[in-house]
């Protein structure tokens, strides 16, 4: 009988941590999300040195995912140096995808470690709502894992709740928040990508926020901003970076209440 599925897992030949800071955390999170979107991809996490990836899929299909992984990785990062050979291990019936669907999220745990706080490098984020990116493999996880609920997925991000916050007053936190709902190294330059981002930071910005201020924050102008708030900007996106505020708060200013699940 064929496997259900492959659970990946990447190393570089020359141990090391594999992402150094936010943005390469969210690159390696877009790379995935790319290469693996017709693999069936339920999870994948980067801890530290090495890389994770729970696929429903085939063999070959899942090799060709790792080779394309990997080189989106080497032409976009600077990994110092070539990948070891990839470990697939099948994964043989449901509970055995079960087990190994958390494992992999729950890699920072495990291991002791905490450079990815907010979990970028995952696909949590995606399947409760903070990212809009990969909101697809909310779809896979349902049909292959329909017992896994949302307060098993909040576990892993270590939060009772998610509560959408009304607007955002701080303006690092604000970047911040639209930085990681976005999957951006930076919001900088003329993507449409960037603009819709910049459109729904507008919204989610106090009113109080002086413009000049939230415009240079946002890396764009005063007049361009005044455009940008104009446009209605993806509303998933928008609660997205309600949601990503809520997670970067100051613990002191928590407060909980209910919410929908993601999707």
């Amino acid at each position: 009988m064929d496997p259900l599925g492959w659970h990946v897992t990447l190393r570089l030949r020359r141990d090391r941590v594999l992402l150094l800071s936010p943005e390469e955390h969210r690159l390696f999170a877009r790379v995935v999300l790319e290469q693996a979107r017709e693999a069936g991809l339920l999870a994948f996490n980067s801890p530290d040195t090495h890389g994770h990836l729970l696929l429903v899929t085939d063999r070959a299909t899942a090799g060709d995912v790792v080779r394309d992984v990997e080189d989106a990785l080497q032409k976009r990062l600077d990994l110092g140096g070539p990948f070891d050979r990839a470990r697939l291990q099948p994964v043989e019936d449901q509970r055995h995808l079960r087990n190994a669907f958390h494992y992999v999220l729950r890699q920072q745990e495990r291991h002791g470690v905490c450079p990815d706080p907010s979990r970028e490098a995952s696909n949590l984020g995606d399947l409760l709502g903070l990212r809009p990116l990969g909101a697809w493999t909310t779809a896979n996880v349902r049909r292959w894992l329909p017992r896994v609920d949302r307060g098993a997925l909040l576990k892993h991000l270590g939060q009772e709740d998610l509560v959408p916050v009304p607007w955002v007053e701080d303006l690092d936190l604000l970047t911040q928040a639209t930085l990681a709902a976005a999957a951006l190294p930076k919001l900088a330059g003329r993507s449409v990508e960037v603009g819709r981002a910049r459109a729904a930071a507008a919204r989610v910005a106090a009113p109080s926020l002086p413009r000049p201020a939230l415009a240079a924050a946002l890396g764009t102008s005063v007049r361009s901003l005044h455009r940008a708030a104009r446009r209605s900007p993806p509303e998933a996106l928008v609660r997205a970076i309600r949601l990503q505020a809520f997670v970067r708060r100051d613990p002191s200013e928590a407060g909980f209440g209910s919410s929908a699940l993601a999707g």
